[in-house]
């Protein structure tokens, strides 16, 4: 992780140094897929939510240093949560947890390009900050009647104390191909967060993210 930090700081102060690059301004918008993965220490138990969906737009800024090669900065707002279905046995009931989190997004990456006639194809790799802005729980509870209970409660941020209470700061790794035709691009990417989002160290979840994303140069 801090070896890619450290290249993309590199490639960084060379395209600062390039004579004259290219340089582009997209605007950007897409839906993604996230998955939570939780671990529990002290009961030493693994568990994958189930996926929700979500959305990120915003600004793309590219600087291109060659025929073959780029570097690029994103502003997000993007939406990640995740689903989780707990059944009680005693009080034959099912509880939903549906976790929504919407996140001020940075992801910065370096970019290889090849040239087919017409269609430019390439791929990507780098890093990804982000911080929540807003975060809330929204539970369902379902009896084996068909009765419904629902209520929401805000995400409790910081306290090392609460098992449940997250942090605010999230970051990971990147990766993705696309394709560009003209001013519209297409790709697809994927991340993998390296950032505990629980505050208490005996609870571990990332968030890992399928993005599909479509962007339109505004200029370049």
């Amino acid at each position: 992780m801090k070896s890619l930090i450290n290249l993309l700081i590199l490639l960084a102060m060379c395209a600062g140094a390039a004579p004259l690059p290219a340089q582009q301004l997209r605007l950007i918008a897409g839906v993604n897929i996230t998955d939570m993965y939780y671990h529990d220490k002290a009961k030493n138990e693994n568990m994958q939510y189930t996926s929700k969906q979500g959305i990120h737009v915003g600004l793309g800024y590219e600087r291109i240093l060659s025929p073959h090669f780029s570097v690029e900065g994103r502003a997000l707002i993007t939406t990640k949560g995740a689903i989780i279905a707990t059944w009680d046995e005693q009080d034959l009931s099912m509880l939903e947890n549906r976790t929504h989190f919407v996140y001020l997004e940075v992801p910065l990456s370096a970019k290889l390009y090849h040239d087919f006639g017409g269609a430019v194809l390439y791929a990507k790799a780098g890093i990804s900050g982000s911080v929540a802005m807003v975060g809330r729980s929204a539970f369902t509870l379902s009896g084996v009647q068909g009765e419904e209970q629902t209520y929401e409660e805000a995400m409790v941020w910081g306290e090392k104390e609460n098992p449940f209470s997250f942090r605010r700061w999230d970051y990971g790794l990147l990766v993705g191909v696309g394709a560009e035709a003209g001013p519209v691009l297409l790709e697809v990417s994927c991340q993998w967060g390296e950032a505990n989002l629980f505050v208490n160290s005996k609870r571990e979840a990332y968030h890992a993210v399928l993005a599909f994303t479509a962007a339109w140069r505004l200029w370049g």
